[in-house]
């Protein structure tokens, strides 16, 4: 059912398309701490400073609207700090989301900034070997299970192109997602607070056709 729904998505979009844009790009991921609170005292949770990856499937809509489906990949430690310990476990999440495009510029425009916004899930999962004893588990656990979140795309960038039907594209994207608490688990009466911010400036290249 699911997969008539995205075929019936496309087709649509085919339909309506303009311009038709793919490409890929890459940057790093800042993700900034949580509070994890409880009975033990307080401590920071969160993802290490990592790589991200992305690919892009877009089309126009008009002159001034696009919209694109896409698909980043970023790997990075779990991490827990507090004062001078730290613990770390090996981690990765997946995204997929559906963003908007509003154009400064026409569809002829050498250069065109823009703005997006979007929504789609986010998997995050701990890949690392569990063992009995973790370094500040009396705050939080780092295991190693899966979980789905929805999250909110928000972004800005521009678009210049280099030659005919290439394009360098630099941007800059904000993930929020809810926290990952299955993944990163309090410890029995700890609750982490704040959402899961993944700041990540990007370059890439895309081609239309």
């Amino acid at each position: 059912m699911r997969i008539r729904i995205w075929i019936a998505f496309f087709v649509t979009a085919a339909a309506f398309a303009q311009g038709w844009e793919a490409g890929a790009g890459a940057g790093l991921a800042y993700s900034p701490s949580a509070s994890v609170t409880g009975p033990a005292g307080s401590a920071s949770a969160g993802l290490s400073l990592a790589p991200a990856f992305t690919v892009h499937l877009g089309q126009d809509v008009s002159s001034r609207l696009g919209g694109e489906i896409r698909y980043a990949f970023r790997p990075g430690d779990l991490r827990l700090s507090q004062g001078g310990a730290k613990a770390a476990f090996g981690g990765q999440s997946h995204l997929v989301h559906y963003d908007l495009l509003l154009y400064r510029g026409s569809r002829r425009a050498a250069t065109r900034a823009f703005l997006a916004a979007g929504a789609g899930a986010r998997l995050t999962r701990g890949t690392g070997e569990e063992a009995p004893y973790q370094p500040l588990m009396q705050h939080a656990l780092l295991t190693r299970t899966r979980q789905v979140l929805p999250v909110v795309s928000l972004g800005a960038g521009v678009k210049m192109e280099r030659s005919r039907g290439m394009m360098l594209r630099i941007e800059f994207r904000d993930y929020v997602s809810p926290f990952p608490t299955k993944v990163i688990a309090p410890a029995g009466g700890a609750k982490i607070e704040g959402w899961l911010h993944d700041l990540v400036p990007l370059v890439g290249l895309s081609w239309r056709f």
